[in-house]
Order: structure tokens, then sequence, then C-alpha cells
């Protein structure tokens, strides 16, 4: 998991990859509100 973070963060210069996690965190969001 650790690891997975660490690309994330290396990656977050890149804006596609910035825009994945935006649509992620929102997509958890959502999923966080309806439970």
């Amino acid at each position: 998991m650790q690891e997975q973070i660490i690309e994330m963060v290396k990656g977050i210069n890149n804006p596609k990859i910035l825009k994945l996690i935006y649509m992620y965190v929102k997509v958890a969001k959502k999923k966080a509100d309806t439970k």
C-alpha cells in the first residue's frame, strides 16, 4: 500500500494522474455518504 502512495505522489506533477485521484476521491466520498 505504501508503495502505491509513493507512486501517486511521484505522479502528482502529471495532470492525468491528478484527475484520476480527484475522481477516485469524489467516488469514494459518494460511497461513504450513501452508507
